[in-house]
């Protein structure tokens, strides 16, 4: 329902498919690297929602300052990272593609240079995983991957594989910007530009 919708992304790649599966009368998407300036005008977007994006990119504090210069005044900033704190004694693998995580309190932090935080969210709760789950994460990966991509429907059902995830889908939850999280993998803050 928007006038316009922009959407950006690093990869062109990606671009062509977002053009090729999303194109509509109102939206367009456009090359742009978040760790340099966006090419963007001041003050251009009523709301910018950026999900997932802060962890794969160094220069955060770039990023979250381009966003401001872009957003008009009173404009909301809609974004969400996975919280590092969530997964701290839990025995998961560092993610590869992350090249910075935050925990709740440098999240917070990092916007709150730049906006004011009107509320936080939370979404995905860890599960502990008994034994028989973790023989059979073992195994998934070191099956050749040819293989599994192969057999993935035949022996790896998809009900059978998303029971072997480490976290469960949960309703996006209001949490205190005050409290820590100890519930919560991904973390997602409502900002308004001051």
């Amino acid at each position: 329902k928007a006038s316009e919708a922009i959407g950006v992304d690093v990869s062109e790649h990606g671009l062509n498919y977002a053009n090729s599966h999303h194109k509509k009368s109102n939206n367009r998407f456009l090359l742009a690297d978040l760790q340099k300036s966006l090419p963007f005008d001041g003050g251009y977007f009523d709301a910018l929602v950026s999900f997932e994006t802060l962890e794969h990119v160094s220069n955060q504090e770039n990023m979250i300052k381009e966003f401001h210069r872009i957003i008009k005044p009173d404009g909301l900033l809609i974004i969400s990272t996975p919280d590092k704190d969530a997964f701290v004694g839990k025995n998961i693998p560092e993610n590869v593609f992350h090249v910075r995580e935050l925990n709740k309190k440098e999240f917070l932090g990092l916007l709150g240079k730049y906006f004011k935080v009107l509320e936080i969210y939370g979404q995905g709760k860890l599960v502990a995983m008994p034994l028989w789950k973790r023989v059979a994460r073992a195994f998934v990966k070191i099956l050749p991957r040819k293989f599994i991509l192969g057999m993935a429907n035949i022996i790896f059902p998809a009900n059978v594989y998303n029971s072997l995830k480490r976290s469960t889908f949960t309703p996006i939850t209001k949490i205190d910007i005050y409290k820590p999280n100890i519930d919560y993998t991904v973390l997602l803050a409502i900002c308004q530009k001051q």
